[in-house]
Formats: C-alpha cells, sequence, structure tokens
C-alpha cells in the first residue's frame, strides 16, 4: 500500500476543507499541507516534501501554472495534480506542460479524484475524461 503526502493548494478555504475531508478517509493518503496561495505552497513543499501537490490554476495572489513550474523544477520527485474549474481542454496543455502530472475538473466525482492522485503517485499522468 502507497502513503502518499499531500499538500492541497487552493484558494478557496471550503474547497479545501472538503477536499481534506475526502481525502482523510483514505487510509493510503495523508495531507501534510495547505495554502492559499504559491508563495505559502512553496514554503510548504520545501518542509514537508509531499508525493504530490494538488493546485488550482487561479490562486490568491498568484499562479498556479507558475507555481507547478516551480515545483517541477526545484523539486524533481513532487509530482502536481491540477485540480481546477477552468476548461481543461485549455489548461490541461499548459499545465502538461508546466510539468503537472495530472488534471482534474472540479466537476469530477471524489472517486475520480482519489483515483486521479494514485494514478499521479505512481508515476502515471491522469486527465479526466
Amino acid at each position: 500500500m502507497l502513503n502518499i503526502n499531500i499538500v492541497l493548494t487552493d484558494d478557496h478555504p471550503v474547497f479545501r476543507m472538503g477536499l481534506r475531508k475526502i481525502i482523510s478517509q483514505e487510509k493510503d493518503m495523508k495531507i501534510v499541507g495547505e495554502a492559499d496561495n504559491a508563495d505559502v505552497g512553496f514554503s510548504i513543499i520545501q518542509k514537508t516534501l509531499p508525493d504530490i501537490v494538488v493546485v488550482d490554476i487561479t490562486l490568491k495572489d498568484s499562479n498556479g501554472l507558475l507555481l507547478i513550474h516551480d515545483i517541477s523544477r526545484h523539486f524533481a520527485k513532487v509530482k502536481t495534480l491540477v485540480l481546477s474549474m477552468h476548461d481543461e481542454k485549455v489548461y490541461a496543455r499548459r499545465a502538461l506542460q508546466a510539468g503537472a502530472s495530472g488534471c482534474v475538473m472540479k466537476s469530477e466525482t471524489a472517486e475520480v479524484i482519489i483515483h486521479a492522485l494514485r494514478t499521479v503517485a505512481i508515476g502515471e499522468v491522469y486527465v479526466s475524461e
């Protein structure tokens, strides 16, 4: 069984709370930090070195794509999964080019998000339908 440490980076506290609740029900996953902007997120990543960072495209006072680029440049082993409300057709390619390991729409089910996290954790790319 995997032990997947995750940092959540999203500027909507209620969404983070819901995602935290979903992930906390999984025996092989643990939230090790949360941030609402790229600077705080990057700092938490430096301290915790998670397996996966869940990143929204739009962050408070920052850009998720830049954060993904910085993560892939400084922390090669840390994977990123974009979880966004933005049109995946437009942003999925940009996110993958920036270094993301996957993209999921926020409108997906909890099961799809958990599946995406596990897929990314084992080194595969995940893009929702």
